[in-house]
């Protein structure tokens, strides 16, 4: 519960999610050993629905972090989706972060020198914390194909956001609001 990235009451963002997700997978299939582990990120994650997606969707080789400033919601939710079936891999680590703090040290200490493959950022939805973000994931994403999704940018901001990203290729969907994936400029194979 709590998720409303799938949900056709809020943001209905599954269809923007198949897009992205379809595309980066054509990548990944060309090399897939140089994604194993796969270690998927997701900042702001509230009660921890969307963890449980990613989860379910990456499967036991994937390991999944989710980062948020206080982690006590998805703590109290987790019982909950345990009973539910989600995290029955039990490839789940949570982490405290501060989103408009630069977090390169924390991340780079989880990755412990694997790359993050897979990121969405459904934090604080400022510009301030969108570039702090994916600057302190920047050193540890997976260099040849990785798939950074910004949620929620409001309309008014979407031209802002995709312009801190002008050395990545971007690719934009849209629902009740923007959301973006950032991706490099030419993937290629390998690590």
């Amino acid at each position: 519960m709590g998720s409303d990235r799938m949900s056709g009451k809020k943001h209905d963002y599954s269809t923007c999610y198949v897009k992205f997700l379809n595309k980066w997978r054509k990548i990944v299939e060309q090399s897939p050993e140089a994604f194993v582990p796969l270690l998927v990120a997701e900042i702001g994650i509230l009660k921890g629905s969307g963890l449980a997606i990613w989860s379910d969707i990456f499967g036991c080789d994937a390991r999944i972090h989710g980062f948020d400033m206080v982690l006590d919601n998805t703590k109290a939710n987790m019982d909950y989706m345990k009973r539910h079936g989600a995290f029955v891999k039990n490839n789940l680590e949570l982490h405290t972060i501060n989103q408009m703090n630069d977090n390169t040290a924390i991340v780079e200490a989880i990755a412990a020198g694997k790359r993050f493959s897979f990121v969405v950022d459904d934090g604080y939805h400022t510009m301030k914390s969108i570039w702090l973000t994916f600057d302190s994931f920047r050193p540890s994403l997976h260099q040849s194909a990785f798939l950074y999704v910004v949620e929620d940018i409001s309309l008014d901001e979407l031209d802002a956001v995709k312009k801190l990203f002008k050395d990545y290729h971007v690719d934009e969907c849209s629902a009740d609001q923007r959301i973006i994936a950032v991706t490099p400029k030419t993937p290629k194979t390998g690590t």
